[in-house]
């Protein structure tokens, strides 16, 4: 779901509704942040709610408890825009509770129980390995993105600024300032690319961690932990190679332009000296 372009949020041939009324057209990165809000939040909430996560009644009743509970961006604005309409908003939201409350109390009662907060010792081991997990996610997400970050900003900084770096290299003096431009261009690239990639991989490994109900949370934040741990191994040893290549390019420059090298004492320029190679 964190490709780029519209996406299918179900198959075709299970869509009932008309148009493209099941295709995702948001952002690759509002889609990811979904992904990463489902997996780490509020999967953990079916959990501590209903009992299971995966099961057929936190699915089926999940998002509409859910919205009963919390306002929409969309009803916090009308409520500060219309402060009259607070009390019929309330109103409704309560009305739909009960009445989802009361179907579930028929269709399940132990998940009613988990509702109820008789257990809540679950409750609290849920809250506690939530947070265990979003700290481990954050410990890579967070300075990842802002490296990535910076990483677009330099890019974009580096492309801006070529007309001039390049009217200025062209003398000899000021040659050294298009070098290390493109040195900083290629390794801005190479950090937005490595980045990216592990990003992309974490974030398919915590999907996958969170859509197995049969994983007990314990295992699910040591595999987040493990997942956090890999990601930034990968980004070392690929950053790592990267820079190790750009020295080793430092270290063997051209041996060609050593021949036509001259040495300039007092305006006389003279051959350079053959050993000097």
């Amino acid at each position: 779901a964190a490709g780029l372009g519209p996406q299918e949020t179900s198959p075709s041939s299970a869509c009932v509704l008309p148009g493209d009324a099941c295709v995702d057209h948001r952002s690759p990165s509002d889609r990811t942040a979904d992904q990463v809000t489902t997996a780490l939040l509020y999967d953990n909430w079916l959990q501590a709610e209903f009992g299971c996560a995966q099961c057929p009644t936190a699915q089926k009743y999940g998002l509409i408890l859910y919205d009963s509970q919390a306002l929409t961006w969309g009803q916090a604005a009308d409520i500060k825009a219309h402060p009259e309409m607070r009390a019929t908003i309330y109103a409704e939201k309560a009305r739909r509770w009960q009445a989802t409350a009361a179907l579930i109390k028929v269709e399940d009662p132990q998940a009613y129980e988990y509702m109820q907060g008789l257990h809540g010792s679950d409750r609290l081991m849920t809250a506690a390995f939530a947070m265990i997990e979003v700290g481990w996610f954050t410990l890579f997400d967070v300075p990842a993105s802002l490296i990535m970050i910076m990483a677009f900003g330099l890019f974009r900084l580096i492309i801006i600024t070529v007309p001039v770096t390049a009217s200025v290299g062209v003398f000899e003096p000021a040659s050294g300032l298009v070098r290390r431009s493109l040195s900083a261009f290629v390794g801005a690239f190479a950090y937005i690319l490595i980045f990216g990639t592990v990003q992309a991989i974490y974030l398919f490994m915590i999907t996958s961690v969170f859509a197995t109900d049969t994983l007990p949370p314990i295992v699910k934040a040591i595999l987040v932990a493990v997942s956090s741990i890999s990601a930034w191994i990968l980004d070392l040893l690929a950053w790592g190679r990267t820079r190790r290549s750009k020295q080793q390019i430092r270290r063997h420059p051209d041996r060609d332009s050593t021949t036509t090298r001259t040495t300039v004492l007092v305006g006389q320029v003279l051959p350079a000296d053959p050993s000097y190679r």
